[in-house]
């Protein structure tokens, strides 16, 4: 079942996305980053997603009527997480959260100091497609990968498709390791176009766009 992201969700969000991105640079600065970084953008409605959740079969009745009724039968296995202006997202978080990221963050940089030059590209990741007319944008998705291979995140595709088609948004865009492999041939099979590419963390990145949105087909 496919549901709209709530703050709630933030701390589950975050895992996966740590999980999913094994190395990649956010995750290195942290679970605790990711958790306010989701929280924030959800918090100051600059970001919104879906998450899908199923039922927990793993667990006996007994165990069962121990956990909360918040979170009783249910899972969190997938997520995706986008937002109608980049630029707005990070402008947003890095104003309201900035006590909060940088304490988060602190133990990584102080272990990898060159995370510092990192932080820095990232704050101005927005000026690389800053030209671009596509300034919404598919920031993040992820799929546990125990239940990879069910459609899940062709399904959390169409969900943010249809956000954006009622925000007014007839494109966006998505970003992606051109070493990706896998996540290449998955936007190239739902439609989205190769449009430009750039560097960032010193790797090359793709730039894919979703055109159509606002159409009954979209």
């Amino acid at each position: 079942m496919i549901v709209p992201m709530r703050r709630s969700h933030a701390a589950d969000v975050a895992e996966i996305h740590t999980e999913v991105f094994s190395g990649d640079f956010l995750p290195c600065l942290g679970f605790d980053f990711l958790r306010v970084l989701y929280d924030s953008a959800l918090a100051g409605g600059v970001g919104f997603g879906f998450v899908h959740v199923e039922d927990d079969q793993r667990s006996g009745p007994h165990e069962r009527a121990r956990e909360s009724p918040s979170t009783r039968f249910r899972l969190l296995r997938g997520f995706i997480f986008g937002c109608v202006d980049t630029r707005a997202l990070f402008k947003h978080v890095l104003l309201h959260r900035t006590l909060a990221l940088t304490w988060a963050a602190l133990p990584a940089v102080l272990r990898r100091p060159r995370l510092l030059r990192y932080i820095t590209e990232t704050v101005f990741y927005p000026n690389k497609e800053r030209r671009s007319p596509h300034l919404a944008e598919l920031v993040a998705i992820g799929v546990e990968a125990a239940v990879r291979g069910r459609g899940i995140g062709e399904r959390l595709v169409a969900e943010l498709r249809r956000a954006f088609r009622q925000r007014g948004i007839s494109s966006c865009r998505v970003t992606v390791l051109q070493s990706n492999e896998d996540a290449n041939r998955f936007y190239g099979r739902l439609g989205f176009r190769r449009t430009s590419e750039f560097t960032l963390y010193g790797k090359r990145w793709n730039v894919y766009v979703l055109d159509g949105i606002g159409t009954s087909k979209g």
